[in-house]
């Protein structure tokens, strides 16, 4: 019960991969940007989305727990874009977010690896159960400094792969 295990499906991932491919397309294709909702909108469907996760998660059972992700990402995106649009782009908090959305796909593939060394590297030192905060206020930037350092080692492998497709024989399906 306590395990997210079950949310951690290809059929939930693929689900919130469509939600943000709809969100995609409507920019694309209608210049519709969420984003840039009155600020009490984004405000309003944030609180909202983030309850509804909540609600979900405690009084859903396992299904509320599967199905939550969805709202959690209504309500994670509209109070960050609200936050965001608060701070602007030259306040520490602007950079923040702007160095976090750099290395945000290294961020999603590190955080629980770190997670779990920095639980089990504070028991054995201490000898006792970590803290799930103690573990968090180590694990976090942690995880921030593996990211950026991920992300800087990636760079070049990717960019020579760039280059490798580029170089290849194309396909009669490429056209399409």
């Amino acid at each position: 019960e306590n395990l997210r295990i079950f949310n951690s499906s290809a059929f939930q991932f693929l689900w919130e991969f469509a939600l943000g491919m709809l969100l995609a397309e409507r920019y694309r294709h209608e210049g519709y940007r969420f984003w840039e909702q009155p600020s009490g909108r984004l405000l309003a469907c944030g609180i909202s989305g983030m309850a509804l996760m909540a609600g979900m998660a405690i009084f859903g059972g396992a299904s509320g727990k599967v199905f939550n992700d969805i709202p959690a990402a209504l309500g994670f995106g509209a109070l960050t874009a609200f936050a965001y649009r608060s701070c602007g782009t030259d306040t520490l908090l602007g950079k923040l977010f702007i160095r976090i959305g750099v290395v945000s796909l290294e961020l999603y593939l590190l955080h629980m690896l770190v997670f779990a060394v920095a639980l089990r590297l504070i028991e054995h030192v201490t000898g006792q159960p970590a803290g799930f905060f103690i573990t968090l206020s180590i694990s976090m930037p942690l995880t921030m400094l593996a990211a950026s350092v991920f992300s800087r080692l990636q760079k070049p492998i990717a960019a020579r792969f760039s280059a490798m497709s580029k170089l290849r024989p194309q396909s009669p399906l490429d056209g399409r």
